[in-house]
């Protein structure tokens, strides 16, 4: 659903089951978005959340070391000091 330059995407689960609810669900909060009665509430991103083991900052830290962008690896060190407690 596009409302102005702002694109809202629904992501949620459903089975067999409860899909005819679950459709009717997501057509009543597209419709309250777009009447705006449902105020919208976002939160900045924060990828040093999702840091909580050795695996995941591993895999974190080669993700950003493939581009090969010296501020790139720069950028994900800070936000693994960050996810560590360092800053």
């Amino acid at each position: 659903m596009r409302n102005g330059n702002v694109v809202f995407v629904l992501l949620c689960g459903s089975d067999r089951g409860t899909q005819s609810k679950d459709i009717e669900k997501a057509k009543a909060l597209a419709k309250a978005l777009k009447e705006e009665d449902m105020p919208l509430v976002t939160r900045p991103f924060d990828s040093a959340r999702y840091l909580d083991s050795e695996g995941a900052i591993a895999e974190y830290i080669m993700a950003a070391s493939e581009s090969g962008d010296p501020q790139e690896l720069a950028m994900a060190l800070g936000v693994i000091a960050k996810a560590r407690g360092y800053l």
